[in-house]
């Protein structure tokens, strides 16, 4: 099963205004551009699981035909996926 991530956080940000940079904010505590709701380094990994394949270590896609994750990788990459979400969901009043 292929996924792509193509589509307010701890820290106080600023959001930036280029749609390139969507669900992306400057974090002024790092001064460092990141994702809503993830670190800095929390970003940095999330990007490097996302260029990943989908794979385990043997080749195997790393998703049940239920959407679960079944490797560490892929659970890690939906777990920060999750918080990136949430972080972009509209705050209800």
């Amino acid at each position: 099963m292929s996924r792509s991530f193509r589509s307010n956080t701890f820290y106080k940000v600023a959001p930036l205004s280029s749609r390139e940079d969507f669900g992306r904010h400057f974090c002024p505590q790092e001064n460092r551009r990141c994702l809503a709701g993830l670190s800095f380094e929390e970003t940095i990994e999330f990007e490097a699981l996302e260029a990943l394949p989908p794979l385990d270590d043997n080749g195997n896609v790393g998703w049940t035909f239920e959407g679960e994750p079944t490797t560490p990788r892929e659970k890690r990459w939906l777990e920060l996926y999750r918080k990136h979400e949430l972080a972009l969901r509209p705050k209800r009043r």
